[in-house]
């Protein structure tokens, strides 16, 4: 019998063996520091332990554990002198709110390669977006990536390597990402995932003073109205694919 506040999908059928490889591995167990966990919500607040489950959770992942919530320390905690390649082949499930200056950012190559990446989050200085002065390769070969959590409103420039060049290069997991003010093509031709609402607020809120092109990956890319289509042709910006 379940009791109140208990759900089906709190529980598995395990075989004889993995259930004492999991009674190992909770014998185990040990509570993190409780200086540690300060020192995680000092530094991002949206931190929290959880006593019940023994886990941390950290920008909607609810399951990271203490030696998870390490890397997460160790490698993005403490002000960034320059977000540019700052955290390039780290390997960590999330971060904690990057702190750094200069409000608007340099986010070149800031993820590159990170392939435990899940959800990434940018310091949002403005309400209505992170405003980043270059953005290529970003999150490139990032293959877990589901969800970047802030809207990035995209840099003024026409430069194509400063610009979208890989940014999205591989993410075979992406589905959230929300792009504002965009001025040339984008390419997530690796993201069969990527959802039709992000899809629809980039082209509605795109500032291309020229062409443009917005190319999908083919599963995506069937999710497309036509009434998006139509939209997008408005703007100047033709949905591809691969």
């Amino acid at each position: 019998m379940l009791t109140p506040g208990e759900s089906i999908e709190d529980f598995k059928e395990v075989t004889a063996s993995e259930k004492a490889a999991i009674e190992a591995a909770d014998a185990k167990w040990v509570r993190p520091p409780q200086s540690f966990i300060d020192q995680c919500k000092t530094a991002d607040p949206s931190v929290v332990w959880n006593e019940g489950t023994g886990f941390f959770e950290l920008n909607g992942l609810r399951d990271i554990s203490y030696a998870e919530m390490i890397d997460i320390w160790r490698f993005t905690s403490g002000p960034l002198p320059q977000p540019n390649s700052a955290y390039a082949t780290c390997q960590f499930r999330t971060n904690l709110c990057p702190v750094f200056s200069n409000y608007t950012i340099d986010i070149r190559w800031m993820f590159q390669a990170n392939k435990a990446l899940e959800v990434a989050v940018l310091p949002q200085y403005y309400s209505d977006g992170v405003l980043t002065s270059k953005i290529r390769d970003t999150w490139s070969l990032c293959t877990k990536l589901r969800e970047i959590k802030n809207i990035i409103k995209a840099p003024q420039i026409q430069t194509l390597y400063d610009g979208f060049y890989r940014t999205f290069s591989c993410c075979y997991s992406l589905e959230t990402v929300w792009l504002k003010q965009v001025y040339d093509s984008v390419d997530f031709q690796y993201s069969p995932k990527l959802r039709l609402e992000c899809v629809k607020n980039h082209i509605e809120n795109a500032n291309n003073p020229k062409a443009m092109t917005l190319t999908l990956h083919p599963t995506a890319y069937a999710r497309v109205t036509d009434e998006l289509f139509a939209l997008a042709a408005e703007k100047n910006i033709t949905i591809a694919s691969t």
